[in-house]
């Protein structure tokens, strides 16, 4: 048997500039994929002849997409997105920073992050070290649980 489950994630995080007056900064995050299941079913016998099932499962998890969008005051400031295949390199680019990672989302590569003129560097870092490692898409699949019941 193989089942396929669409899902989507909505998340939010807030942060604040210490240099920069003003409010909190909202980034909302909002992230879509799918995920299947195969089941395997075998039989065997024992040696009395008894026949006995025995149930595999083998589930995997995809990300297919997923958007940033930072609010100041309510105000939409910035919109950008990552459009994820497995083992590629994934680039993250937005007003505050760039940022990559080689080999894609399994890698021991670290993250690059540079920050961009303008814009609280301590603040772009910490912005762009949540983006890629908190909400990419390797923490999102780790966090991710079907419930396979509901098909």
């Amino acid at each position: 048997r193989f089942y396929r489950m669409k899902w989507k994630m909505f998340n939010e995080a807030k942060m604040k500039s210490v240099k920069i007056p003003g409010g909190a900064f909202a980034v909302k995050i909002k992230a879509k994929g799918f995920c299947t299941r195969q089941i395997n079913i075998t039989y065997t016998r024992d040696e009395h002849g008894n026949q006995q099932r025995h149930v595999s499962y083998d589930d995997r998890e995809y990300v297919n997409k997923i958007t940033y969008k930072v609010k100041m005051n309510g105000e939409t400031i910035d919109t950008f997105s990552l459009n994820c295949c497995e083992g590629r390199e994934l680039e993250w680019d937005c007003g505050a920073f760039q940022a990559s990672l080689k080999s894609g989302w399994f890698s021991k590569k670290p993250h690059e992050i540079h920050t961009k003129p303008g814009i609280d560097p301590g603040f772009a870092l910490l912005f762009g070290h949540i983006c890629i490692t908190e909400f990419a898409p390797d923490e999102i699949k780790k966090d991710l649980k079907p419930n396979w019941k509901l098909c």
